[in-house]
């Protein structure tokens, strides 16, 4: 198991089969189902948390002063809802935990008692899903509790309201992005309102779309 822990150091979110001979279940059930394990007479949940990974945040290697994270911590993901045990630094150069999560691409839902993230990779699937299928967030978590436990027994602990938080700030923060305002030297906060709006390719626009001398083109030529 301790190689399995120390080759998911940079893999948390992976459910991890076990491999059984053939004759214990049969070439069919040659991998057990995800985050499973035998033992010897029924299938037990397994978890790269339970089996001791620990992921230090702000080092490359083991820091001074490793502060635990919260007991509970969820980590939404595309492949579900995980358990991850991580590390904060808190030695001389440490930074406040929500921002070393970030450098991870891992996204907090909350600045002080962090309890749930998600991974850039899962808002930025959810957000395409919710635009492109018009499913509402309440059925986008309903698909991460399937992909995370599909048996409906020992479903994880509803994470319906961070998420919902965390994808109505990723929009937020996708529309400054695309609007240029990070570049602004008024920054986010300098945003008037109507300039994260999307301008119509279609209508007409001075010095963009409008030809010179429109104002003196015949009524036949502005049909055209």
């Amino acid at each position: 198991m301790s190689c399995c822990v120390q080759r998911h150091r940079v893999l948390p979110f992976h459910r991890i089969e076990v491999r059984i001979s053939d004759t214990m279940a049969g070439s069919a059930l040659k991998y057990l189902p995800f985050n499973q394990k035998w033992t010897g007479s029924s299938f037990e949940k397994v978890s790269l948390k339970s089996l001791g990974l620990i992921i230090q945040l702000n080092h490359s290697t083991v820091c001074e002063n490793p502060l635990p994270c919260h007991t509970s911590l969820a980590i939404i993901h595309t492949n579900g809802i995980h358990e991850v045990a991580f590390r904060y630094c808190g030695c001389s150069r440490a930074i406040s935990p929500h921002l070393q999560l970030l450098r991870r691409r891992i996204y907090p839902s909350s600045q002080l008692n962090i309890m749930t993230c998600a991974t850039f990779e899962s808002l930025n699937t959810l957000h395409k899903v919710s635009l492109t299928t018009k499913s509402s967030t309440y059925d986008l978590h309903r698909a991460l509790e399937t992909l995370t436990n599909n048996t409906g027994i020992n479903v994880p602990k509803s994470k319906y309201r961070p998420l919902s938080r965390m994808l109505l700030q990723w929009r937020h923060l996708k529309l400054l992005m695309w609007a240029g305002r990070g570049h602004d030297p008024t920054g986010p906060e300098g945003t008037k309102p109507g300039e994260l709006a999307l301008r119509c390719p279609s209508c007409p626009y001075l010095d963009i779309n409008l030809p010179e001398g429109w104002r003196d083109a015949s009524l036949r030529e502005r049909q055209v």
